[in-house]
């Protein structure tokens, strides 16, 4: 039974020798001291070796060396040869404690893997009579002069080379401490570039000088993120010459305690989000990482102190549309690696509500322990509403909440136990679907991600039981008042009221917000009219007109007419749009153009005295006065009966009229296209009932481009003129 395990061990130690390329591992030392026969010395070591080495045969024929009995001498001198073949690799020389000084031929171009280790007093190395010049760093070696490879460990605790360790120094930031040691003359200065990898444009350069009368010295180096780098550069100077270079030094780790990440949609949950950053980052204290798919809101040169683009890709991958979706899977990797590297860290995830899916995507699939993150839902303004109202308005909201919370679970489960997020084959397990088959996919569920799960938090615009969710408070009110209670409903006109100047100063920057964007206006001492634009498909066929009928009725002695769009759908992606403009400046109709990125409620809170119009938004509800809401695109009865909160505010309402015979006693000429402007009477506000009482609507001809007004007298429509006077007869 020994005899077996003692083959076996021997087998495996060949097997490993093999693996390194010797020959065998018994090393060739000769008999002491007895020559041969015939006087020649045989293989005598004392006379052929007197410093006791060994020397272990190659596959190649040569021979590498050990220190065998040397193992206490302070200089060892490797002969070039043995038994007449090249000694050429250095084996094992580990823990000669005395050895201070070692002299290796010309024939050696190989050094194994951990051979001067623990030689704790070795400072020299020559090869063919020249010192050895090379550095460590985290013990990878690099040689220069010289074609010798070297080995991983190969001087670890010696004073041969120069050697540079880079490590994490403290906690909560993103500094390293790099520690040179036995530094070479030649050695004047250091450059270090880190990146996470060799994908990202993230990367920072440090750059020391050293102090050549100094054998060790410390410094602190910022590489600007945290995770694992995998890709570090350094570079050696000697004065402005470089001369020696290492690639791709990697495992330096950098952990916080905490982190935000913010994978952002739409504009409400920007804006949200930016107003309360201070909350949200302590001050600037948590390190926080954002992408956004409307990347043009951003002035990504002004981001605050410790936010930055996420630092795994390239900067132009994070400031591009959609970089949400592109981004997801590289986030959630991302925050699993940091998790890896600290599992005691924290990670609060801000993301819309409608992509409640990115909860499982970042924490469940990399099983991420729900007492280390925080989630904070979004609201996509009045979709919240609306996705609320179509989910549970239902003779039982509280039963179909009970199906949707058991369905929720499930899927948790499921992605738990799997390990990894796959939006397709979630999809198939969702029983509500959201209105989008390939992301929002778990939209419908957002109230039951805030009711059921306590470190789950959900903001939202606006949410009132009589207005925006009547539909499901006919059907059930104390399933509402249940579900008010689950959200934090924020005003973003308080938020922005409560910024310092000089937090207001340094979020316009943020949000390039332009002081002089009105300049025009100004200039000819005029008022300023905001049109608020939407999406391509909900201007194509309307805008060029809706603008004219704007114009028309509103005039230019007293105003200055801006157009600013939605932030999904830039100008310059749309030439149907850049058509219509050119064509209303052709024909007289003077429309300036503002960035459409910036979000419309700070325009109206810093601009608290411009007047708007426009298509369907929640921004409408950021109106400070009503007095300034003068004309909303779409159908009186649409708004005032659609639960919209801000439609009150506004004094016109106007529509394309579909068929010309809608009036029995109004004469629309076949062919032609008219516009139903209607007067809005809302009790509450003076002005309203004023001109509903001149005029309750009027019809605009795009053809003659003139507006005509009519107010109802005795069951028939009489046309009148703008303030209300009958055309026709004398008051």
């Amino acid at each position: 039974m020994k005899k077996g395990i003692l083959a076996l061990i021997a087998s495996l130690i060949g097997a490993t020798c093999m693996a390194i390329g010797l020959a065998g591992c018994q090393p060739i030392q000769g008999e002491q001291g007895i020559p041969g026969e015939n006087g020649d010395k045989g293989d005598s070591f004392w006379t052929e070796n007197p410093q006791g080495l060994d020397f272990y045969p190659l596959n190649d024929g040569t021979f590498a060396v050990g220190k065998g009995q040397a193992i206490l001498l302070s200089e060892i001198s490797v002969p070039e040869t043995f038994n007449d073949k090249p000694v050429t690799a250095v084996y094992d020389f580990s823990g000669c404690e005395n050895l201070t000084t070692i002299n290796l031929p010309a024939s050696v171009n190989k050094l194994y893997d951990g051979e001067f280790a623990y030689c704790e007093k070795l400072e020299n190395v020559y090869v063919a009579g020249e010192r050895l010049k090379g550095v460590s760093v985290n013990e990878e070696y690099f040689v220069y002069d010289s074609d010798i490879a070297i080995g991983e460990k190969a001087f670890i605790d010696t004073l041969a080379l120069t050697k540079i360790l880079i490590d994490d120094s403290s906690d909560n930031d993103t500094i390293v401490s790099m520690t040179v040691k036995n530094n070479l003359p030649e050695v004047t200065k250091i450059e270090v570039s880190a990146a996470l990898n060799s994908n990202t444009d993230f990367r920072r350069l440090n750059t020391v000088n050293l102090d050549a009368s100094k054998k060790e010295e410390s410094f602190e180096l910022d590489f600007g993120t945290y995770g694992l780098f995998k890709d570090i550069d350094v570079k050696l100077f000697n004065g402005a010459e470089e001369f020696i270079s290492l690639e791709n030094i990697g495992g330096v780790a950098i952990s916080a305690d905490e982190y935000n990440f913010a994978p952002l949609t739409a504009s409400y949950p920007v804006l949200v989000y930016s107003l309360k950053l201070n909350e949200i980052t302590d001050n600037g204290k948590i390190p926080t990482f954002v992408c956004m798919d409307r990347y043009n809101q951003y002035n990504w040169n002004n981001l605050p102190y410790n936010m930055q683009i996420m630092p795994f890709v390239k900067s132009n991958e994070v400031t591009n549309n959609s970089a949400f979706h592109s981004l997801r899977a590289g986030i959630s990797g991302y925050i699993k690696e940091l998790f890896e590297i600290n599992p005691e860290s924290k990670f609060n995830l801000y993301v819309g509500d409608n992509y409640g899916e990115v909860i499982l995507e970042m924490f469940t699939a990399n099983r991420i322990p729900e007492s280390n993150w925080t989630a904070t839902l979004l609201s996509d303004g009045t979709a919240t509403a609306y996705i609320l109202s179509d989910t549970f308005a239902v003779d039982n909201p509280d039963q179909k909440y009970q199906q949707m919370k058991e369905n929720y679970e499930e899927i948790e489960r499921f992605v738990y136990d799997r390990g990894e997020f796959n939006i397709w084959d979630i999809n198939s397990k969702i029983e509500f679907k959201g209105t989008n088959g390939n992301y929002q996919i778990l939209e419908r569920y957002a109230y039951v991600m805030a009711r059921e799960r306590a470190n789950v938090k959900w903001i939202v615009n606006r949410l009132r039981a009589t207005e925006n969710l009547n539909a499901i408070n006919e059907k059930d009110p104390n399933f509402v008042t249940e579900l008010l209670k689950h959200v934090e409903q924020v005003y973003t006109n308080n938020l922005l009221a409560a910024l310092s100047p000089e937090e207001a100063e340094n979020f316009k920057k943020l949000y390039k917000f332009n002081d002089g964007m009105f300049s025009e206006a100004e200039e000819q001492n005029k008022e300023v009219i905001i049109i608020l634009g939407t999406s391509w498909d909900g201007e194509d066929g309307n805008l060029y007109d809706n603008i004219k009928m704007l114009v028309e009725l509103y005039g230019t002695e007293n105003y200055v007419y801006y157009y600013k769009g939605h932030p999904g759908y830039p100008t310059s992606q749309y030439e149907g749009r850049k058509r219509y403009f050119e064509t209303l400046k052709e024909e007289g109709y003077a429309i300036n153009e503002l960035d459409n990125a910036i979000a419309a409620e700070i325009i109206l809170f810093f601009k608290p005295d411009v007047f708007m119009a426009g298509y369907e938004t929640s921004t409408f509800d950021s109106v400070q006065s009503h007095e300034k809401a003068l004309l909303l695109f779409g159908s009186k009865d649409h708004f005032l009966n659609g639960g919209y909160t801000f439609a009150k505010y506004f004094d016109v309402f106007a529509s394309q009229i579909t068929d010309n015979d809608m009036f029995d006693d109004i004469t629309l000429t076949d062919g032609v296209k008219y516009y139903l402007i209607e007067y809005n009477n809302t009790a509450e506000y003076e002005n309203q009932v004023e001109n509903y009482s001149k005029h309750e609507i009027a019809i605009y001809n795009t053809t003659t481009k003139e507006i005509e007004y009519y107010k109802l007298k005795d069951g028939a429509h009489v046309k009148v003129d703008k303030d209300g006077n009958t055309i026709g007869v004398e008051n």
